[in-house]
């Protein structure tokens, strides 16, 4: 039996305050607490969801989740002052902390989505738990958002260094398998929690490869080209797919 929740890193006052409206509005709206449905959020405003707490909804202060990784707290760092850091700037790996907590609890299908995003459709009581069960595939990342095809030798930023680590990792996969994405919104889907929790794994060794660098090169904080290597190296496919979530973008969000 599948087990559902959200996962949503989010930080910074304009966001906090933006997912109140969006994802975490409906998700309380429709009760998919009572149908077993996770929401979890990861931030470095754990306060700002102190009224929440009785809804089943688990908060986790990013800075407690990541106490134990020297790397991330050396390179991923949260400016202080967030004006004109987004999206280019925002150490966006950090969302591997919330998929990992997923994991760690038993889900094995985890939503995750940027603040801003919404519902597209309508769902009665039991409709998304059935939907949600309608779309899976084991081993599969899906978006509805862009995909990036990958070409051997490319320029772009994304796989520029990926020959380095096809090299470095001795890995044989078909150039479609090394395809990525962009966007806000993406269902992680393992046959179990375990295979998320193997996700997390190589996502976190590849983040800390890249940050640290010590074959003098590294993607760091290029979160979709890390996706397209973790994404076959961990065994999962990539595919597009109809998904109800829509990014709802707010200029004055965006500092």
């Amino acid at each position: 039996m599948n087990k559902i929740c959200f996962v949503l890193d989010c930080h910074y006052s304009n966001y906090t305050e933006r997912l109140k409206t969006t994802s975490l509005k409906q998700y309380i709206d429709l009760s998919l607490y009572e149908e077993g449905i996770g929401f979890i959020i990861t931030t470095n405003r754990p306060n700002d969801f102190s009224d929440y707490k009785d809804l089943g909804i688990l908060v986790y202060d990013i800075n407690e989740l990541r106490n134990d990784n020297k790397i991330s707290l050396s390179y991923e760092i949260l400016p202080e002052d967030p004006t004109g850091i987004y999206p280019s700037k925002f150490p966006w790996n950090l969302e591997r902390f919330g998929l990992n907590i997923a994991a760690r609890l038993g889900y094995n299908i985890v939503i995750n989505l940027d603040s801003d995003v919404l519902f597209n459709r309508s769902f009665k009581k039991g409709e998304f738990y059935e939907y949600m069960n309608s779309i899976f595939e084991k081993d599969v990342v899906k978006t509805n958002q862009s995909i990036f095809t990958y070409e051997k030798n490319s320029s772009n930023e994304i796989f520029h260094l990926h020959q380095n680590y096809i090299d470095h990792f001795n890995l044989n996969f078909e150039d479609f398998e090394y395809n990525s994405l962009d966007g806000p919104v993406i269902i992680y889907m393992g046959e179990n929690h375990k295979r998320l929790q193997d996700f997390f794994e190589i996502w976190n060794k590849l983040s800390e490869f890249g940050y640290e660098k010590k074959m003098g090169y590294g993607y760091e904080g290029i979160v979709c080209g890390n996706w397209s290597l973790t994404i076959p190296m961990s065994g999962f496919k990539l595919k597009w797919s109809e998904l109800p979530f829509v990014p709802h973008h707010n200029y004055e969000d965006r500092y």
